[in-house]
């Protein structure tokens, strides 16, 4: 709506104003005495704003389109597959010798020794050799989370929403860019970043790495990330020949919409520049100068407790310091420490720290800081114990071990999602280990895995089905005992949504129009709904349905679930319509289970004819359709030789294709008698044109009687007769050659 008004004159009337804020022009913020505007008028145009409601329902409805679900699911797996990848690499990389000694040359001796003081002749006993393998590895653990520094300002891997993944690429190709001229000088401009930019900024998140000098730099440094701690640590073991497997928790971009993946965490505000609690921040150094004792007391208790705090420099850097420190107090003006410049007094030097007689100060380190224990990490390691031939967890980045059933972050926490957990193998091969460390694999997270819901196929399974070992070990057998154990006794979800396409339970008003319960035998009951096991729900099918598969409903048989038949082609849409016409309703549908049916197997033919359906054509839905005495031609145009021939024979129909509501069937080849399949297979190789067959029927009539088989004779005769044999010059080289 546009409405013209002077700034002078404004009318009263019934018409509700809206107040509006306009820009002041320039020249006119000032008006004259008379209160006009100096002839300018203002033109102010109101539109409707569409409400908030209308705005998600067309966002909801574009997200959800069949088109962008799609795209959706494609990019999810797309996605998890280069993750994969990225796990398998960063597997070969821990396995570098160089590595490995370097690694092995940081660790104090008794730790190294420690793995080989047990064995079976001192020890015969498997328990007495687990607890002596746990207290090394423990001790392990606990020198690497004090001499590994770790910095949150890097960050680690971490899952996206579909929004947010869709963001980055926007916010790429619109960034600002200088561009360089061939002076070498840069000058404004803007362009685009290509896709390739964009696609790596989204596929992989986290600590970067550039090869196996990457890994080597973190190492010598003993500093890193998160992630980089669980690849080092992995590597250090298998340097102790320990059998260990670096596991990867998949962090790939959702498949769900807006509002699918949750809204992204809050970080604090002094995350980037602060350092985890095994980070040893170094103070600054004090200078000490004598003073009365009951002040230098103070200052050294001081410098106590700042040195009880480095828990993760060793003792003789603490040592080095404390010596740097006093040295440096020396150099230090007497104005600085807050005595009179007159007094020149000696300051006191520290004595160095001498070595503790035990070298296991190791094992007295503090614990980790009860904000991290609340971090479940994305790399970790899992280590096999040979006594007790059982896979463990071991998280180094909490100081934890045996800690699976804390590994699985929170709901809450949109950055980390459990959906795929892989762990690799020393050998290069990958185990999916997600029920070992998730708590409703059922309920949750067979459902974010995108799982056919036709025949409960996992995707991950059959595309990762190349990089799993394709013999089974010992070990491998009882995880995989373990491992369905986890799924079996998984425990009853507490939401009703929990039940929908569950593996293990089910409720009935959550089954689908060809799914029915039987037998109804009730395992337990849930808000007063009986709950059945997944193994009693059975698929249904029309008898129609079956038909196409070859198979018939046995006789007797009563159908299990009655449904109103769907309206596919255009032919059923008109039957119904006409029904309701007459006020009659739909006939329901009866569906039946496979146990119901029996294979549809037709009568031998008799006297050389081929039955023929309704439409003219024969029904091979399946092999063992074929009646006795038939043969299957699957041959383009093979139709026309045998009718040139009059043999008895009907259009093979296979199958039906559904194009513009419509029901096409879909022929192949034809059905003929087998007494006369050899001689239409014949004429159609020997490559006899349907338009030489009249030719050749006028003429076999004449010489050889009635009959397609006098017409072969005689097309043998002919193409005999016209043979062009060799000159005599050119036999020997016709046979010869």
């Amino acid at each position: 709506m546009s409405q013209t008004s002077s700034q002078g004159s404004q009318s009263e009337d019934s018409v509700d104003w809206e107040e509006v804020e306009v820009e002041s022009l320039d020249g006119d913020d000032k008006l004259d005495g008379g209160g006009q505007a100096g002839g300018v008028t203002l033109s102010v145009v109101i539109s409707k704003p569409s409400g908030k409601k209308n705005q998600r329902t067309e966002k909801r409805r574009t997200a959800n389109s069949a088109v962008e679900r799609q795209i959706r699911h494609d990019v999810h797996r797309a996605h998890t597959l280069s993750l994969l990848a990225s796990g398998l690499l960063r597997n070969v990389m821990l396995n570098d010798q160089l590595l490995r000694a370097r690694l092995l040359s940081l660790v104090p001796l008794p730790l190294v020794n420690a793995f080989g003081t047990f064995t079976i002749a001192t020890h015969p006993l498997a328990r007495d050799r687990s607890r002596m393998f746990d207290s090394a590895l423990k001790d392990l653990i606990s020198w690497w989370w004090q001499s590994f520094q770790i910095d949150n300002s890097i960050e680690g891997m971490r899952t996206r929403t579909w929004a947010e993944a869709d963001g980055i690429f926007d916010s790429t190709f619109n960034l600002s860019d200088s561009i360089i001229d061939f002076k070498g000088k840069r000058k404004e401009g803007t362009r685009k970043k290509s896709f390739q930019d964009a696609f790596n900024e989204l596929l992989e998140s986290g600590e970067p790495l550039h090869g196996v000098k990457s890994l080597m730099k973190r190492a010598v440094l003993m500093k890193g990330s998160r992630d980089m701690s669980a690849l080092l640590f992995t590597s250090l073991l298998r340097a102790l020949d320990v059998p260990s497997r670096l596991v990867f928790s998949l962090q790939p971009v959702t498949w769900r919409g807006a509002g699918g993946g949750g809204k992204s965490a809050k970080q604090p505000e002094d995350t980037k520049d602060s350092v985890s609690p095994t980070s040893s921040k170094r103070s600054e150094p004090i200078s000490l100068v004598k003073k009365p004792r009951a002040k230098t007391q103070g200052l050294a208790s001081r410098a106590s407790n700042d040195s009880k705090n480095k828990r993760s420099v060793p003792d003789h850097k603490l040592s080095s310091d404390k010596q740097m420190a006093s040295s440096e107090s020396e150099e230090l003006p007497l104005a600085n420490t807050g005595m009179a410049s007159t007094s020149k007094e000696p300051t006191i030097k520290l004595r160095k720290s001498r070595p503790t007689k035990s070298s296991r100060h190791w094992a007295k380190s503090p614990s980790p800081d009860p904000e991290a224990l609340k971090r479940p990490p994305v790399f970790w390691t899992e280590v096999y114990s040979r006594p007790m031939k059982e896979w463990y967890c071991v998280d180094v980045t909490r100081k934890k071990m045996r800690c699976k059933k804390i590994m699985e972050p929170s709901k809450n926490n949109p950055e980390n999602r459990m959906l795929y957990v892989i762990a690799f193998e020393q050998d290069q091969y990958i185990r999916d280990v997600t029920p070992r460390y998730t708590h409703s694999f059922g309920a949750t997270v067979m459902k974010s895995r995108l799982t056919s819901r036709k025949n409960g196929e996992d995707w991950f399974e059959r595309a990762t089905k190349k990089f799993r070992r394709p013999y089974k070990l010992a070990r491998d057998e009882r995880e995989d005992e373990e491992l369905q154990k986890a799924q079996v006794t998984e425990a009853m979800p507490t939401t009703v949504g929990g039940f929908k396409d569950h593996p293990n339970f089910a409720l009935e008003r959550h089954l689908r129009r060809e799914e029915v319960i039987y037998p109804k035998k009730p395992i337990g009951i849930f808000r007063g709904e009986s709950v059945y096991p997944r193994s009693a729900v059975t698929i249904c099918k029309s008898s129609e349905a079956y038909l196409r598969e070859g198979k018939r409903i046995k006789g007797g048989e009563m159908p299990l679930k009655m449904v109103k038949p769907r309206t596919v082609t255009i032919n059923r849409k008109r039957e119904e319509e006409l029904l309701k016409m007459d006020g009659q309703e739909v006939a329901l549908q009866g569906l039946f289970a496979d146990w119901q049916t029996e294979l549809l197997i037709p009568p031998p033919i008799r006297d050389g004819i081929i039955p023929r359906n309704a439409y003219g054509n024969f029904d091979l839905f399946a092999p063992h359709m074929l009646p006795k005495g038939a043969k299957h031609l699957p041959y383009k145009g093979i139709a026309k030789t045998a009718k040139k021939l009059q043999v008895s024979y009907a259009d093979a129909v296979v199958s039906f294709e559904f194009h513009k509501r419509r029901a096409i069937p879909v022929i192949e080849g034809i059905i003929v008698p087998e007494l006369e399949s050899e001689f239409v297979l014949d004429l159609k190789n020997i490559g006899v044109q349907p338009e030489e067959l009249s030719l050749l029927q006028d003429s076999g009539k004449k010489s050889h009687g009635d009959g397609p088989r006098p017409i072969f004779k005689f097309y043998v005769d002919h193409q005999v007769n016209t043979m062009k044999m060799p000159e005599e010059g050119a036999q020997d080289d016709y046979f010869t050659s």
